[in-house]
């Protein structure tokens, strides 16, 4: 009798299914024009770049043609092992940057929390979740890899592009008055346009001043 027969002759070969996951995820660049299925690496910067070596690790593939010269990021398609239900820690919501804060011995789940420049991203958030709940699904990243200063800097540029305190000269805020910054947003956009400075430096993208 074969090994894949019991008692009474039945077939009792065991099915084995793995399922694909995936998910796009828009990646910063240096330079470059980008087509549809190139297969594309992560920096050290957070950048992404063609794979050109066989000694280049991949990250994933980018979904559309696409000319670095129109648009801010790469649409890269990223292969993730598996979607599993997470604990918050702090609010994380849909496609945002994961990192793994620890093991949640309460709810028997791994932490995840939002990845800031220097963190080790391994998971993406597939759905929100508030502080301290359980109710989160994230993907687990086949790949995980450091958030560059890159995307620092563009978040201080998106947020010195909206904040705006413009007072008149005599306090009273009206428009008839001259409008001009008050110091302490000044102080805070220095803060601000330093760490941009400082950021594209580290990347390679300007030379430092």
């Amino acid at each position: 009798m074969g090994a894949d027969y019991g008692l009474g002759n039945g077939v009792t070969r065991k099915e084995i299914r793995e399922n694909s996951y995936a998910i796009c995820i828009g990646f910063p660049y240096t330079s470059g024009t980008f087509a549809k299925n190139m297969m594309v690496k992560l920096n050290s910067n957070g950048t992404v770049s063609p794979v050109a070596a066989v000694t280049d690790r991949p990250l994933g593939r980018v979904s559309s043609d696409w000319d670095g010269n129109n648009e801010d990021h790469v649409r890269v398609i990223v292969p993730f092992i598996a979607e599993h239900t997470a604990y918050a820690d702090g609010d994380i919501d849909e496609n945002e940057f994961l990192s793994c804060s620890g093991y949640d011995t309460t709810s028997g789940l791994p932490k995840y929390k939002v990845a800031t420049v220097g963190d080790w991203v391994s998971a993406v958030c597939k759905s929100g979740a508030s502080d301290t709940t359980t109710t989160g699904r994230v993907g687990i990243l086949y790949q995980p890899f450091q958030l560059g200063d890159i995307l620092e800097a563009q978040a201080n540029i998106a947020v010195i592009g909206t904040e705006t305190n413009l007072v008149g000269v005599d306090g009273s805020g009206s428009n008839a008055a001259p409008l001009v910054e008050t110091e302490a947003r000044l102080d805070a956009h220095q803060v601000k346009i330093d760490a941009i400075i400082t950021a594209l430096v580290a990347a390679g993208i300007i030379a430092a001043p």
